[in-house]
């Protein structure tokens, strides 16, 4: 019993010193990446959009926010450079909602990298949406995103008949529209 004992406290503290130097190791090789990651995005030109960068005080982990506030026409959308904005577009044609004219886009993406478990990996990676913003000459149209696909569309837009403004608020299920709610302002 005591051989027992003595054997899984060794097992134990084996797993530990692994798990603790695997571990020290993947910090080691986050902080290289963000090292030359950092180097890269100071090099960098940015002018065509906002970006701010957050890096946590024991450096694991680094917060990259990059706003965009572009004039797009559809005509011209094989001319955009920047991934995020390919990516934008791609979500407006996969859901039928691509402008026909020229209109702002306001697009606001949030990328968070940290310190990775799996020892393969630099580092993990989770990026999010927090605003996606049409502005069309009468009308505005805010996007709700979720998990790579929009889930609610508001359309905010000037009535013809009176001078108050109406709400539509689409509801997405993939590209399907659950329900139209149209609410007076």
């Amino acid at each position: 019993m005591k051989k027992t004992i003595i054997v899984l406290t060794f097992l134990v503290f084996q797993i530990s010193v692994c798990y603790s130097q695997s571990k020290n190791i993947n910090e080691l090789i986050f902080k290289n990446w963000l090292r030359d990651t950092i180097n890269v995005l100071n090099r960098g030109n940015h002018l065509d959009y906002k970006r701010k960068i957050t890096i946590n005080a024991d450096s694991l982990s680094i917060d990259i926010v990059k706003t965009f506030n572009n004039k797009i026409h559809p005509k011209n959308i094989h001319k955009i450079k920047h991934k995020e904005l390919i990516y934008a577009m791609d979500l407006l044609i996969r859901n039928n909602d691509l402008p026909q004219d020229e209109c702002r886009l306001k697009f606001c993406i949030s990328s968070d990298y940290s310190v990775s478990m799996v020892e393969q990996l630099k580092y993990e990676y989770n990026s999010e949406i927090m605003l996606f913003v049409i502005i069309e000459k009468n009308r505005i149209i805010k996007y709700t995103f979720s998990k790579g696909n929009f889930i609610e569309k508001k359309i905010l837009e000037n009535s013809q008949f009176k001078n108050n403004k109406i709400e539509n608020k689409i509801h997405f299920t993939n590209t399907a529209f659950l329900q139209l709610q149209k609410l007076h302002l």
